[in-house]
């Protein structure tokens, strides 16, 4: 079964190390890139990797915020969103059949 995840994110320019950031703030997750495009693309990635750890674990999903909510708490950065499609059957059965020590995961 398919499933659709679209997740507000903050977009700013981390002046210190010279690149973008993308921060997810309902998952407390952050990633970088050297352009903005390159953010993006690590924030789809990260997002497609925390859903299918989350689902292989069994853990709940966080329900992403609402867009607006998100803008108007960074009314100074650029707040998009990102998406991503996972097939949660096929996701399990290929982490499953992995190699992946999944209980250090827990600690």
């Amino acid at each position: 079964m398919k499933q659709q995840f679209v997740f507000p994110t903050v977009l700013y320019f981390d002046q210190d190390n010279s690149n973008y950031v993308v921060a997810f703030p309902d998952i407390d997750v952050f990633t970088e890139g050297a352009t903005v495009e390159d953010a993006f693309k690590s924030a789809k990635d990260y997002l497609t990797a925390y859903l299918k750890f989350s689902l292989h674990l069994q853990n709940d999903i966080e329900i992403a915020s609402n867009y607006m909510d998100v803008k108007n708490n960074h009314v100074n950065d650029i707040v998009l969103l990102v998406d991503a499609e996972i097939n949660s059957n096929v996701e399990e059965q290929k982490l499953a059949s992995s190699n992946i020590d999944f209980d250090i995961l827990d600690d």
